[in-house]
């Protein structure tokens, strides 16, 4: 009877119609709910995490008559200028072999430099301590690429040890009307002491933007490309940066590249001058860089920041019982001379995710640092800046941007209550 009865049961279970069944559940359907992430630390490419940097370089000596300084100011940006040594001393010292006097072109107005022994001038030292920069531009301004390597060599160390005399810190140099093609001449440049040389215009052939994407480090530190700005009137020459409409698209395109740019100016509002460039002209790419998201800084302070990011080392501990939400130590070290490399890099911090939307503390034994909002991405969004491409992905984690000087002392971390 009981066979019969499931017989039965089974002739019936048979005309049911049954219910679409649903797939079993897969573990990539059904994640698990994420466990919380060790904290991580980086260095961002660029101070406070800019998107691109900018070395806006002047190749004359300041002017405080002219209104381009307290323009520039008044945008919150910096301009770097150009530092001849010859009219700095009044004698060349004794272990120079070249004198290179006779080289310079004195048919050139501006480039007969006295011998007038008055150092940076008053005005000069105020822009030091408004974050302006000074990069060496040769104790001669004359075309190196025309001498031989030990005359080279005597021109670059002469300049280099009077910025030192003069209580600068000689890292960039900018050649003369851009003259550093020669091999020879770079290598000078490097022996001399100096860690970067740029040109004043772009080679054929290279691009002007320095560090594109992921690049840790330039092609060639002392074969730095430019961006020749000088106005159509002067010359006709539209292989140069005419105007802000020129500048505009490498502007935007440094942004999305997150890359290193470097205009270099000559006369500005001055039409007698070579190479000149209009007033009205800068003051809109003034505009149009103050606008977008810019680590705008001397090159003195980029090239220390690219050699410091290469060179530092992170790490983190958990301050107790292995607990990194209760706090973390940030240790940053370098291997570099602190007197010659002192400028803080920027770290991306990923705390644990108990930290988010906290603030967060920080302590160290010999340094006052102040308390970090919570802020995950870092500079806000700029309406101005070119939208990223369709493929990237979005942040995962909040990312902190913390700047912070290197020390061998740690740093320790605290989420606030």
């Amino acid at each position: 009877p009981m066979r019969q009865r499931l017989t039965t049961l089974s002739k019936i279970a048979a005309r049911i119609p049954r219910r679409p069944s649903s797939p079993r559940p897969d573990a990539a359907d059904n994640p698990p709910h994420p466990a919380p992430t060790a904290p991580s630390a980086a260095i961002a490419k660029w101070f406070n995490n800019h998107a691109a940097a900018i070395s806006i370089t002047y190749d004359t000596e300041p002017n405080p008559d002219s209104p381009v300084d307290q323009f520039v100011m008044q945008h919150q940006l910096t301009l770097d200028y150009e530092l001849v040594t010859q009219r700095c001393v009044r004698q060349i010292p004794p272990w120079v072999k070249h004198d290179l006097t006779p080289l310079i072109p004195h048919a050139v107005p501006g480039r007969n430099y006295p011998q007038t022994g008055h150092g940076l001038t008053e005005y000069a030292q105020w822009l030091l301590t408004q974050g302006f920069g000074y990069f060496g531009h040769g104790h001669w301004h004359v075309n190196h690429d025309t001498l031989t390597y030990p005359q080279a060599a005597d021109s670059f160390r002469l300049c280099y040890e009077i910025m030192q005399d003069l209580g600068l810190n000689p890292i960039a140099y900018g050649y003369p009307r851009g003259n550093g093609r020669q091999p020879r001449t770079r290598q000078a440049l490097a022996d001399a002491g100096f860690l970067a040389g740029r040109l004043a215009w772009q080679p054929k052939g290279h691009s002007p933007y320095i560090m594109p994407n992921a690049a840790a480090t330039p092609k060639d530190w002392f074969y730095l490309p430019a961006l020749q700005m000088e106005s159509y009137d002067f010359r006709q020459r539209q292989d140069c940066i005419n105007d802000t409409a020129d500048l505009i698209p490498i502007l935007d395109h440094a942004l999305a590249q997150r890359a290193w740019i470097i205009p270099v100016y000559h006369n500005i509002g001055n039409p007698a001058g070579w190479s000149f460039y209009h007033y009205e002209h800068f003051q809109d790419d003034i505009k149009a860089i103050a606008a977008r998201d810019f680590w705008a800084a001397s090159m003195n302070d980029i090239t220390r920041y690219i050699r410091q990011k290469e060179n530092a080392k992170i790490n983190l501990h958990p301050t107790q019982d292995h607990n990194a939400a209760a706090g973390i130590q940030l240790t940053l070290t370098q291997d570099l001379d602190p007197r010659r490399y002192n400028p803080p890099l920027t770290i991306l911090l990923t705390p644990p995710l108990e930290w988010t939307n906290r603030q967060i503390q920080i302590t160290h034994p010999h340094r006052t640092i102040p308390h970090h909002p919570p802020n995950p991405m870092g500079q806000p969004p700029n309406p101005n800046n070119p939208p990223p491409p369709a493929n990237t992905p979005p942040p995962t984690q909040p990312a902190y941007p913390i700047s912070l000087l290197p020390d061998p002392q740690p740093y320790t971390l605290h989420p606030r209550p």
